[in-house]
């Protein structure tokens, strides 16, 4: 695990307003059983773009559950950029991290 990244329960600031210039942040899954390979890809992905990567983990399928609800997100990982978040289903493709890494 990364030494940037913190346990959901720990986190207490609105993606949104921490997401700015070269900041992402990302919630993605490290549960006991289940460490999630999208977000594995998403946060490489946004280390190899030069993003200083705001990384949250689920610990506990509980929070994934709450997260989603009070996001309406059908899954993770999930991902803000400048303070937007990613609208389409995260398979992180090169383009879509290309439109945000080259304005």
């Amino acid at each position: 695990m990364p030494k940037d990244s913190r346990d959901f329960a720990d986190v207490t600031t609105d993606p949104a307003v921490s997401a700015t210039g070269k900041i992402a942040v990302l919630y993605r899954m490290d549960l006991p059983n289940h460490l999630c390979p999208s977000g594995q890809k998403a946060r490489w992905l946004l280390d190899r773009y030069g993003y200083k990567v705001d990384d949250r983990l689920f610990r506990e399928r509980s929070e994934v559950d709450t997260f989603k609800e009070a996001h309406n997100v059908p899954t993770t990982p999930q991902i803000w950029i400048e303070g937007e978040r990613y609208e389409k289903e995260l398979t992180m493709e090169w383009e879509t991290l290309k439109r945000h890494n080259n304005p």
